[in-house]
């Protein structure tokens, strides 16, 4: 919160992009995934902080879960992060089952509690600054990502620009 609010306390304008993120996670269905690219240093983390503000507002009823790489020391691991993630969805769905700490079970639980959660509540994870990623468990392949989504589950995305090329070029 004190990332969000440090990256958009001079935050103006970008309203046409701002509504185009909003209009991508109040559809349902594919694509499942947006990706939001610049150079370094264009307020991208900016644009991030500021939607999650307004998603917040806007749609106090799903389920949002921001994570900004790079907030934190922490934020910038890979297993780290998809822990957490499959903590705020398990608690939302009010799983009993334990969050694994191996990246593999990880990887393979994520989807499992999507697919869960898509049942009760839109969901919308925000993951800002991909490209921070530390490099360990393979984060920049991004095949953490699951392949299939529920039509209610919407991932908004930030990296670079040139890391989007290389991802698509491997």
């Amino acid at each position: 919160e004190l990332f969000v609010a440090d990256r958009t306390r001079r935050f103006v304008g970008r309203r046409n992009l701002l509504d185009r993120m909003h209009a991508f996670c109040e559809q349902d269905g594919e694509p499942s995934v947006m990706v939001v690219t610049g150079e370094p240093g264009c307020g991208k983390s900016a644009l991030m902080g500021r939607f999650s503000e307004e998603l917040m507002h806007t749609h106090p009823d799903w389920l949002l879960i921001p994570h900004f790489v790079g907030a934190s020391s922490s934020s910038t691991h890979l297993r780290q992060t998809l822990r957490r993630l499959c903590m705020h969805l398990s608690r939302a769905i009010n799983s009993p089952d334990e969050v694994p700490d191996d990246i593999k079970e990880l990887v393979e639980r994520l989807p499992e509690l999507l697919n869960q959660i898509h049942e009760q509540k839109k969901t919308v994870i925000i993951l800002d600054a991909l490209n921070q990623f530390e490099k360990a468990d393979d984060a920049h392949a991004m095949r953490w990502l699951p392949q299939n989504m529920p039509d209610n589950v919407r991932f908004v995305v930030s990296t670079l620009a040139d890391d989007v090329l290389d991802a698509l070029e491997n």
